[in-house]
């Protein structure tokens, strides 16, 4: 319909032109996939987005005030930390002396 309103309020060239790139514009939109979507799908979540507003504000719900308990502190009981002991030479390195010495 379009390329019929072409053939006949402009001249024939200027005609030949538009109705290429009207041609070409409805091949993409029947064919044409961008990003496993269709261009129609395409096009219309991009206008969509481009004139939905952009502000996101977060408002609390109005409801209860949050519970506040306190708890009472617990006593704090002192322990007698454990007495550090000096340990005997390591199993790895009772072995690694036995190796060293070891005659050939």
């Amino acid at each position: 319909a379009i390329c019929f309103v072409f053939y006949f309020t402009v001249p024939f060239f200027i005609f030949i032109l538009l109705s290429i790139i009207v041609m070409l514009g409805g091949f993409a939109l029947a064919f044409v996939k961008s990003g496993g979507r269709s261009l129609p799908v395409v096009l219309k979540n991009f206008l969509f987005f481009s004139f939905a507003p952009k502000i996101y504000l977060w408002k609390k719900k109005g409801g209860l005030p949050p519970k506040i308990i306190e708890k009472a502190p617990l006593p704090k009981e002192e322990k007698e930390a454990p007495v550090p002991t000096i340990a005997g030479k390591s199993r790895l390195k009772n072995l690694s002396t036995q190796i060293e010495t070891k005659n050939k």
